[in-house]
């Protein structure tokens, strides 16, 4: 039966760095599969940025010149490719008589997707027809799986199941991204078996693998805020700190934007891609220098815009000129859009909004809401946190907003309560939290700064544990001074702080 072996390469920046002895994913990867038997004229390469259907279109064309049955592919970054599982994977295929067939529960990277070349072929009508719309769009590296479910119960499909299910670490080990290169790097360099459960087991107990560079730095930028929350603690620790209200903050408490623009050439060099929120607490939208923020984070291809707005002071011509500045800013390489903006709206009811915000200005968001989907297409969320006092509210406002006709074109976001470590009382309608405690996705993922240059260890310590000042210190210095306590959290040590935050398992980006 004749199989071989395409390798989809998109061209990153990552996939040529040196990994280990002069090799690099791209050589890695291809040398799996020669190790497995295959023959170098066994072995594609199709050369990307295309499409779905591009690559399609173009993988049938390789299957049927070479005659074969069945497809083993792979993108060409995936260093940790395991050849024990391929063939695992293969011979699944075959003795089924599957259609498609891929590992489930593995880290991603360590296994290829298998597809016979009959189903290839329809998928690439699917891909022109139906779901034309999922075929223009650039290749992902879940575009071949999302497609099959569209129509998943017209294929044979296969799985070969991992012993332990390790995505919850959410590891992916490809060099598409830089926080991927890291952990393959440090995962080839610690290599002590080529098992793959081993393997997944071993980069769960590296810290260098657990935590690598932020990916969401949480950013203060102007300390005065609109209206209050009744849900958040920032207006009274505020009011604590410089003894009157951000309702009431001046100029003193803006980030200077020279600053800024320094601090995002920082952030470039030392994590390469990661979401740039402008909201870590105030509204951003308070700071006149607010479009030069939006335009210096832009200037780099790998860093986005992400801001938590009240959505009242923002002018049409503020976002007729932001949608001039994504308009020539060029394509993210971080794998998340140029720019999101969400409005907090909290309610379904301008009652219930005021009654959350102490504000009569609902119909104002909700109308500036409108005006900016229409600058800002698909970059606009109205926002809405669960509490106790607007569950009653979640479905209608749900119902509303997910529909294609609501003034956001069915983009919503809907947010987890947070009582920051118990400092707040419990006003979580339910409680989401997993069964067994994971590391907490906060200590290994993101930054908080405040306007001064302050940084706390998370965002749930507020204006305490402070753990340095990037106006004035080395960020690789400062992230790693969290390093010990999340250390502490792989052998299920808390601290009395940690141990009552229930954060642990959010995710932002």
């Amino acid at each position: 039966m004749n199989t071989i072996v395409i390798l989809y390469d998109e061209n990153n920046k990552y996939e040529s760095l040196e990994l280990v002895q002069n090799k690099n994913a791209l050589l890695i990867t291809k040398e799996v599969f020669l190790k497995a038997g295959y023959k170098e004229d066994e072995i594609k390469s199709l050369n990307g940025p295309l499409t779905l259907n591009e690559l399609l279109e173009a993988m049938c064309n390789i299957a049927a010149e070479a005659k074969a049955e069945n497809i083993i592919f792979s993108f060409a970054d995936c260093p940790l490719m395991n050849e024990a599982l391929c063939k695992k994977l293969l011979d699944t295929h075959i003795k089924y008589k599957a259609e498609y067939t891929f590992a489930d529960g593995y880290s991603y990277g360590f296994a290829p997707e298998i597809i016979n070349s009959g189903s290839l072929n329809i998928l690439k009508e699917l891909s022109k027809s139906s779901q034309a719309e999922m075929g223009n769009k650039k290749v992902n590296r879940e575009a071949l799986f999302d497609l099959i479910k569209t129509d998943i119960n017209s294929f044979e499909i296969e799985t070969v199941l991992s012993d332990s299910d390790w995505r919850m670490n959410r590891f992916a080990f490809h060099c598409g991204k830089y926080e991927n290169y890291l952990p393959c790097r440090e995962l080839i360099l610690n290599k002590n078996s080529d098992d793959a459960e081993e393997l997944c087991l071993t980069a769960s107990k590296l810290p260098a693998i657990i935590k690598t560079r932020p990916a969401f730095y949480n950013i203060q930028v102007c300390d005065k805020i609109n209206i209050s929350t009744s849900y958040s603690p920032y207006e009274s620790a505020w009011e604590k700190v410089h003894g009157k209200s951000p309702l009431k903050a001046d100029a003193s408490s803006l980030m200077p934007f020279e600053k800024f623009s320094a601090l995002i050439d920082r952030i470039a060099d030392f994590s390469k891609e990661a979401v740039i929120s402008l909201s870590a607490w105030g509204e951003a939208f308070n700071h006149p220098d607010i479009l030069k923020f939006i335009e210096k984070v832009l200037s780099y291809e790998g860093l986005s815009v992400y801001i938590e707005s009240d959505g009242l002071n923002i002018s049409e011509e503020a976002a007729e000129k932001i949608a001039g500045l994504l308009s020539s800013a060029k394509e993210r390489c971080n794998g998340w859009p140029k720019f999101m903006l969400a409005i907090i709206l909290d309610a379904f009811t301008k009652e219930k909004y005021h009654e959350l915000h102490s504000s009569d200005a609902f119909e104002k968001a909700v109308e500036n809401l409108s005006m900016l989907e229409k600058y800002l297409p698909s970059c606009v969320y109205p926002s809405f946190t669960r509490i106790n006092q607007n569950e009653e509210e979640l479905e209608a406002f749900f119902r509303f907003w997910d529909s294609k006709e609501s003034p956001s074109k069915g983009e919503l976001i809907i947010q987890k309560y947070d009582n920051f470590a118990g400092l707040l009382e419990d006003l979580k309608p339910a409680d989401l939290s997993p069964l067994e405690r994971n590391v907490c996705w906060h200590l290994r993922r993101d930054m908080t700064i405040y306007s001064n240059g302050d940084v706390p260890l998370c965002r749930t310590c507020l204006y305490s544990n402070i753990i340095g000042n990037v106006f004035t210190e080395d960020l690789c210095q400062i992230w790693k001074k969290s390093d010990s306590i999340l250390e502490e959290h792989m052998k299920n040590n808390y601290n009395q702080m940690c141990r009552k935050c229930d954060e642990y398992y959010t995710f932002n980006f």
